[in-house]
């Protein structure tokens, strides 16, 4: 009888594990970028861009999220811009259940700011520590997301949609 049970308890785990394990996809998005801070006071609303991966733990509300971003903003009154590009790794927690999942999310990375600086003037690039949080909601296999996000004196808030592919 002990070896019995033994046995039910092995299957049972087995059958258990891949519910457990992490599901993985990948995906692309883009929209716009709104300077904040002192930064608002001279860069325009720009546009931007992200791809990456997402491992989600399909029995557990949290998530991790590594991505590659672009963002984009011209200068008022120069011809002159920044271009901001690096990496993320953020947590995601979502929130509630049914067909609209809402998410929050918050991470750290490492971001270059790249001046575009108006002809005949060097342009400048510097690469620093960067944070984010901010919240999204996702329908499917499609999402939108807001966040807060500053690198040193940069403060900006990407506005993005965008689609998942695979788990």
């Amino acid at each position: 009888m002990s070896r019995l049970l033994k046995c039910v308890a092995l299957a049972v785990l087995v059958a258990g594990v891949p519910a457990s394990l992490p599901a993985q996809g990948f995906f692309v998005g883009g929209g716009l970028v709104l300077p904040s801070g002192d930064y608002g006071n001279y860069a325009k609303t720009g546009y931007g861009g992200m791809a990456g991966v997402n491992l989600a733990f399909p029995a557990l509300p949290i998530g991790v999220r590594v991505e590659g971003l672009y963002l984009y903003n011209s200068h008022e009154g120069a011809d002159s811009s920044t271009s901001l590009y690096g990496g993320m790794a953020s947590a995601t927690y979502g929130i509630g259940t049914g067909p609209a999942g809402l998410y929050l999310i918050g991470g750290v990375g490492y971001l270059n700011h790249h001046f575009g600086a108006p002809s005949g003037l060097p342009s400048e690039n510097e690469w620093k520590f960067s944070w984010g949080v901010g919240a999204g909601v996702s329908f499917s296999k499609l999402f939108g997301e807001v966040r807060y996000m500053q690198r040193d004196k940069d403060k900006f808030i990407p506005i993005m949609v965008g689609i998942r592919f695979g788990g």
